[in-house]
């Protein structure tokens, strides 16, 4: 059985499911180079170019008048399922599924889910039990419009005040740790955002290729003393409301969580766009010990497509089977590297990195999510005192935003503090929460408030060869890794992509794993 899931929202996906595992995944974005891109149209031709009309299921949110269409003319043998009421449960669908658990309270924080006639969904907690049991035992409804906020929108504030799209929380993230606790009034009173604390603003955007309005809040007060001019000088003020922001929200996500202990459920899957929030992630592992985390790489509405799939195929064949959690990450097209470069032994790669060289990396399929796993990775000396700097003038981005680490996942324990059972840990394997930095030389992934965002690396993985030689001739198997794109952009897909990107950046190398080849520009 084949079932084609698809999301029209930003970050718009498709994923063909087939038998309950993962057969193509595509972000749309990344075929058409437009950050965050809607709705899934090349996504879409891509797979019916792959696989012709033999899809028995297409379901969806068909926000986008022009997805059916597309669909009912592609795809005229399958039966369309609607499911754009149904936001949070597709995000809830996709965590519960890839954790591995049989049982858990799955925990959805978003800014916008299904609208209803009561609201907006903002956040919702599903108990969740195999085969296809998802009770709701928590509801929250917002209305930014009528000055109803939820918990991502007091993020979002502070993401306005900074001048960013609102999406790009990810940079509040970095700032906050900048900040200092001044005790400020709260921004919350039992769990609710305070409404006279905020104001709407109605920004001009461009949404991928779609213009249109967004509504956005920020904080009445800093808004009237604020010119959103963030730089190196005035930074402070940005940074402490966004520690207060970072602070509150996670604790109010925690608040939320601890509702239902009574529930006697060990097991918490997080999901929804603050799910990608490792320094929330953090904050609820050391607050609930006794509980087994599990935080969706796929958090955003990237995922959903692979959500509403799954949830169709166990819905139909109430299957027990467990879903292959790694199907979710490495599945669109691979494309063929041409014997027209020049070859290189693993020593090459070893002594360029050693000597300050930055390496992107080009290998098999994308990564399906946000975060960079070594196939689409620039890498660099972590030991490096100006390895911030380099990098970041490379991807062209800003001055204040952490780097991310792979490590071998036998010496993480040595460099980081965690022990020895959190190495194989799900969520350090694909970059979900952040850990302390024990070694105080490790300058390129040492964010402000000595914490880093880490990818353990196990003899499986492609560049575990790698990082062994670099162990040896170093000490330990450590590596800064980012995501290979330039600011604004989304990671590469395609060869085609990884050249001009490559030509257009300060990159010294371009290396092919599989080939043993690379580009260079010496």
């Amino acid at each position: 059985m084949r079932i084609l899931g698809q999301t029209t929202h930003h970050d718009a996906s498709v994923c063909l499911l087939e038998d309950g595992n993962v057969l193509r995944f595509y972000k749309e974005e990344r075929l058409n180079g437009v950050k965050r891109e809607s709705p899934c149209i090349l996504g879409l031709y891509k797979i019916y170019e792959e696989f012709g009309d033999t899809m028995d299921y297409i379901v969806g949110e068909a926000d986008d008048p022009c997805v059916p269409e597309i669909c009912k003319r592609l795809f005229p043998s399958a039966e369309v399922i609607d499911v754009k009421k149904y936001h949070h449960l597709c995000h809830a669908s996709l965590a519960f599924y890839s954790s591995g658990f049989k049982e858990a309270l799955t925990v959805v924080i978003d800014r916008n889910g299904s609208v209803t006639e009561e609201g907006t969904e903002s956040e919702t907690v599903f108990c969740c039990r195999y085969p296809n049991t998802f009770t709701t035992v928590y509801k929250n409804l917002s209305n930014q419009i009528d000055e109803k906020y939820n918990i991502t929108a007091v993020y979002e504030s502070a993401t306005a005040l900074i001048d960013q799209h609102p999406l790009e929380s990810g940079k509040t993230m970095g700032l906050a740790s900048y900040g200092r606790n001044k005790l400020a009034p709260s921004l919350f009173e039992d769990g609710i955002p305070i409404k006279e604390k905020f104001t709407t603003v109605h920004k001009d955007y461009m949404w991928g290729s779609i213009p249109g309005k967004h509504h956005t809040v920020v904080n009445r007060e800093l808004h009237s003393r604020t010119t959103s001019d963030l730089n190196e000088d005035n930074y402070h003020i940005y940074a402490d409301y966004a520690y207060q922001v970072q602070s509150e929200t996670q604790q109010a996500v925690g608040d939320i969580i601890e509702k239902f202990d009574h529930l006697n459920i060990k097991n918490v899957c997080i999901t929804g766009g603050y799910g990608l929030n490792v320094v929330a992630n953090q904050y609820l592992t050391e607050r609930f010990p006794w509980y087994n985390f599990f935080f969706e790489p796929l958090a955003d509405d990237t995922g959903n497509s692979i959500g509403a799939a799954l949830y169709l195929h166990h819905e139909l064949t109430k299957s027990q089977d467990p879903f292959d959690f790694k199907d979710t990450m490495f599945h669109g097209k691979e494309y063929p590297i041409p014997k027209e470069y020049k070859t290189c032994e693993l020593d090459f790669i070893v002594d360029s990195l050693r000597n300050d060289k930055s390496v992107a990396v080009f290998h098999k399929q994308a990564e399906a999510g946000p975060r960079a796993l070594g196939n689409r990775s620039i890498l660099f000396n972590p030991w490096n005192p100006d390895a911030k700097e380099i990098v970041n003038k490379i991807k062209k981005r800003e001055w204040y935003r952490p780097f991310a680490a792979m490590v071998l996942d036998y010496e993480a324990p040595y460099l980081f503090n965690m022990g020895m059972h959190e190495v194989n840990d799900i969520n350090c394997k694909y970059m979900t929460r952040s850990v302390t930095v024990r070694d105080p030389f490790l300058y390129g992934i040492t964010h402000i408030d000595q914490t880093c965002r880490i990818q353990t690396i196990d003899y499986k993985h492609h560049l575990y060869r790698l990082l062994r030689s670099i162990s040896s001739r170093i000490g330990y198997g450590v590596l800064l890794n980012t995501s290979f794109n330039l600011a604004g952009k989304p990671l590469v897909e395609t060869l085609a992509d990884a050249e001009k990107t490559f030509y257009n950046s300060d990159l010294d190398i371009l290396w092919f794993p599989e080939t043993k080849q690379f580009i260079s520009k010496d």
